[in-house]
């Protein structure tokens, strides 16, 4: 890149810098910009099918595109923007490499498009950071999935002891917290693909689970509108959720969860 180039560093490799720097690709030649992403990942992650991939719908490389592929004139720099200094126009990056510490650099830029998405929150709540999981990553999705496989597979092997019997409950019950589109959808697809796959524990069926569904707001699907939000609670049920509205968590440990 020829000197005093300007250079454009976009944070975050979501949907609004994907689109941002494709926009850019398009329309400023390679003299007249170098263009720049920070990103923990190289791929752009279509997170509105993790739940499919959470319930084994879809393959998780069918929801990764490529980075590079798709910006070919982009730099691409693997890690978290960890401060920004307004006045030097420049951004501390940390990387994790796959072996050895951490390392840090700093990037210029001469302009800076802030992106960086969101994380699931957890609001501090005592024992939600340690026992719950998010649903908001690829490694999440496949973890859930394969979690929930192996709580099955337990809770079949589980022996007709009274103990036994409240460890197969246990292991029997999925709490998700969130109506909205992530969570709503993870029960339902969830449920449905369980449905088709039972067949493989002896004991145990779709019926034998007890899901959970909580929201602090007062409906599923805010974001559908009254009408939609209460067609889709019938529906979770018809399916046997219990939906819990207007509740949120107030504490989670190892073995259970303490709602308000």
């Amino acid at each position: 890149m020829a000197e005093g180039t300007p250079r454009i560093v976009v944070v975050g490799g979501g949907f609004a810098g994907f689109y941002a720097l494709r926009h850019l690709h398009r329309h400023l030649a390679p003299e007249q910009a170098e263009l720049v992403l920070v990103n923990p990942t190289d791929y752009l992650l279509y997170s509105p099918l993790l739940p499919e991939v959470a319930t084994g719908v879809i393959e998780a490389r069918h929801i990764a595109v490529s980075l590079r592929r798709a910006l070919p004139r982009v730099r691409l720099v693997l890690g978290h923007v960890t401060g920004a200094d307004l006045a030097a126009r420049t951004v501390t990056v940390t990387s994790a490499p796959a072996s050895g510490p951490r390392e840090v650099h700093q990037e210029h830029w001469d302009r800076l498009v802030l992106v960086p998405g969101s994380v699931t929150r957890q609001f501090d709540i005592p024992g939600v950071a340690e026992h719950a999981r998010g649903l908001k990553t690829l490694v999440e999705a496949v973890y859930l999935r394969d979690h929930l496989m192996h709580q099955l597979d337990a809770a079949d092997a589980e022996p007709d002891t009274e103990e036994g019997r409240a460890r197969r409950r246990e292991r029997l019950t999925v709490v998700a917290v969130g109506a909205g589109y992530t969570g709503t959808e993870f029960v339902a697809q969830t449920q449905r693909w369980l449905r088709t796959i039972e067949r493989r524990w002896n004991r145990t069926g779709t019926e034998d689970i007890r899901w959970i569904l909580v929201d602090v707001a007062p409906t599923v699907l805010p974001e559908l509108g009254p009408e939609l939000g209460r067609l889709a609670l019938d529906l979770l049920h018809d399916r046997g959720v219990d939906v819990r509205l207007g509740v949120s968590v107030a504490s989670a440990d190892a073995r259970s969860v303490t709602l308000t």
